[in-house]
């Protein structure tokens, strides 16, 4: 299953690829938590008892809260599992990604246009932190 990018597609599959081996848990969650607009932090800071400030525990629970979402858009209606060995390219692999978490978000918890869009922020940085923690372990792939 390959597919065509373009190379503005590439630079920024491979930018998120690097941060996800890179940058620590700590620095994903923190970029997380920063990349949410004001009013969901504050409401998901307020709904947890943590300063909105505390852009790391934020982004730590938003990521949290929306596992159960990433799980059924990427596992159950892209069938992860049984796609994975078609990839033909990380390109390939982080493109799906990317589409899962944007249709995850959009559909999922009603956030701004801007920040469920190819390379925002908060897209990045999800797709970061799930390549870091292995799509093989969020569904449960059989060997």
């Amino acid at each position: 299953m390959s597919t065509e990018f373009t190379p503005q597609d590439q630079a920024r599959f491979e930018r998120m690829l690097d941060l996800s081996v890179r940058a620590s848990d700590t620095e994903l969650f923190q970029g997380i938590g920063g990349a949410l607009p004001d009013v969901q932090r504050r409401q998901l800071a307020e709904a947890q008892g943590i300063l909105p400030e505390k852009l790391v525990d934020v982004g730590r629970y938003f990521f949290n809260s929306i596992q159960g979402s990433l799980h059924t858009f990427i596992c159950v209606r892209a069938n992860y599992c049984q796609k994975k060995s078609t990839f033909e390219s990380v390109f390939d692999l982080m493109g799906f990604v990317e589409r899962a978490v944007i249709e995850a978000l959009a559909q999922s918890h009603g956030l701004p246009p801007d920040f469920v869009r190819p390379g925002s922020e908060l897209v990045s940085k999800l797709v970061a932190k799930l390549v870091r923690t292995g799509l093989n372990s969020l569904c449960e792939c059989p060997d």
